[in-house]
């Protein structure tokens, strides 16, 4: 009877155990592992949000950027003379000659260097006028705010006044696509 009892007690043991498996194996283990995927989407979509929320604070800050740049520009446009094409160009050192009494004899254009949104372009050009005209036009193409910047010169002093050649160079903005 004993021996039995034993027996039974082993075997009521061993349905216990059996059950218990079956129970973690079914009920438990899909829960956990349910769980886990469940805890891994809710990580990846913080991660997500996270994400999303550093892009909009970097989207307002380039947007920042880009407004302090465009105020910048229109300062900039306002304090120098911006030229946006080489007739531009050519019109202000007409403008600049006939103001100062030069006489353009010969203009030629050069070399053309792209530097992101401008190029630079040089224009060789021989003048003539007197010697006060001729110091005039060239303190007035040495201004800081001028986009005509003298490169050479030479002067040849003539019977009736001086003759100059130069080498500028012109920085154009390019218009923006």
């Amino acid at each position: 009877m004993k021996l039995t009892k034993l027996l039974k007690w082993r075997l009521l043991s061993i349905c216990f155990s059996i059950l218990f498996i079956i129970i973690i194996s079914e009920a438990i283990l899909p829960a956990y592992s349910n769980w886990i995927e469940q805890s891994k989407s809710i990580i990846l979509k913080n991660e997500q949000v996270e994400l999303s929320e550093n892009w909009q604070q970097e989207l307002v800050k380039l947007n920042n950027e880009k407004n302090r740049l465009d105020s910048k520009y229109k300062r900039i446009s306002q304090d120098y003379h911006v030229l946006h094409n080489l007739s531009d160009a050519i019109e202000l050192l007409n403008d600049v000659a006939g103001q100062n009494s030069i006489t353009i004899l010969d203009l030629h254009t050069g070399d053309k260097t792209r530097i992101e949104d401008f190029e630079q372009l040089e224009i060789t050009t021989d003048i003539e006028g007197s010697f006060n005209n001729i110091g005039k036009f060239l303190k007035e193409l040495e201004k800081p705010k001028n986009p005509l910047q003298l490169a050479y010169l030479t002067i040849e002093r003539t019977e009736t006044a001086l003759h100059c050649s130069l080498k500028l160079t012109i920085t154009i903005l390019k218009e923006q696509q």
